[in-house]
């Protein structure tokens, strides 16, 4: 039902401390957007080019990131928070990555007479990094998946 959206924040949790997190973005339905088989392709660049700018405008680090087919792994960690609360300036980092990438998509298929349908999921998921093991664990899996990819 619409409005009835489950809530996947943590609520008990403080997203305005400084931190690190390992943010999924899915593409709508787990299409195949980003790479043609293995191959990063124009979208998956689109994407890896896109992080540049989350990083200057919000002042935060992308530490790892994997462009897989249908979704994007980031492990990204900032110091403090410019504005607002934590928990809207994580949604805010991820929107606007989000709406950079499909406004870059769609200058690109514009350009080549494509049409591009909706390219995200709605939501993302967020996992809040809690110490050094578990941030080494995080690098070690994004690190992985992209190995995995490469070995297909």
């Amino acid at each position: 039902m619409p409005g009835n959206r489950k809530e996947i924040r943590l609520k008990c949790y403080d997203y305005s401390m400084a931190g690190a997190y390992h943010i999924i973005i899915c593409t709508e339905k787990r299409r195949n957007i980003f790479r043609n088989g293995t191959e990063i392709n124009e979208f998956g660049r689109i994407a890896e080019n896109c992080l540049k700018y989350i990083e200057e405008k919000y002042e935060v680090h992308v530490q790892k990131y994997a462009i897989m087919p249908d979704h994007v792994h980031l492990l990204i960690d900032y110091f403090y928070i410019t504005k607002g609360d934590g928990k809207e300036q994580i949604t805010r980092i991820v929107g606007a990555y989000k709406s950079m990438v499909y406004t870059e998509c769609l200058k690109y298929c514009k350009e080549k007479g494509i049409v591009l349908d909706k390219l995200w999921q709605r939501s993302f998921y967020d996992h809040i990094i809690r110490n050094e093991r578990d941030y080494y664990e995080t690098y070690r899996y994004i690190q992985n998946n992209e190995i995995e990819l490469d070995l297909q």
